[in-house]
């Protein structure tokens, strides 16, 4: 069986596993993390929050779209003026480079820090059997992702073991 067939019937039935069991939470709004993106969408799968706390989520998570945007259009910008001046005819400006590199370690930061605040709010959200049900999940997912990494990264057959499902 060649890693790819292996991989997608252990996403399948990972897939199929958490349907059954209702493992997954319901998406909150838009977005391909669920309820919340960042370390705040891995706090949630499978936990069902009150509508209080769907509230208090929504409140939460308002405004910070636009200012997300806003940032990640002004970290394009600094990208784009670092290969402009990596790009650019004769010597490289090392003070504007160190400059440019500055101001992007330090939003790198500050969304870093947003992020543990708004984790820290949610934590304080939850229930204590919530956060001990999102424990459990993410001990599970994690299993998980390890079995899968395995597979993936399991040594590859000589000519002379058994088929790996690629035909000769």
């Amino acid at each position: 069986m060649s890693k790819i067939t292996i991989f997608a019937s252990v996403l399948m039935g990972v897939a199929a596993a958490t349907a059954s069991a209702g493992a997954m939470p319901p998406s909150h709004g838009p977005g391909p993390h669920g309820p919340m993106m960042g370390c705040m969408g891995m706090l949630l799968p499978g936990v069902e929050l009150t509508d209080s706390q769907k509230k208090e989520l929504r409140a939460l998570r308002k405004g910070k779209h636009d200012d997300w945007r806003a940032d990640r259009e002004k970290m394009r910008g600094l990208d784009s003026q670092i290969e402009d001046i990596l790009l650019a005819d004769g010597s490289v400006d090392r003070a504007r480079l160190a400059t440019l590199t500055d101001e992007k370690r330090k939003m790198t930061q500050a969304a870093e820090e947003a992020r543990l605040d708004d984790a820290i709010r949610l934590h304080d959200l939850l229930t204590p059997d919530q956060r001990a049900l999102a424990r459990a999940n993410r001990a599970k997912l994690d299993g998980l992702e390890s079995q899968i990494q395995t597979i993936l990264h399991a040594p590859k057959n000589d000519a002379s073991g058994p088929d790996d499902g690629r035909g000769k």
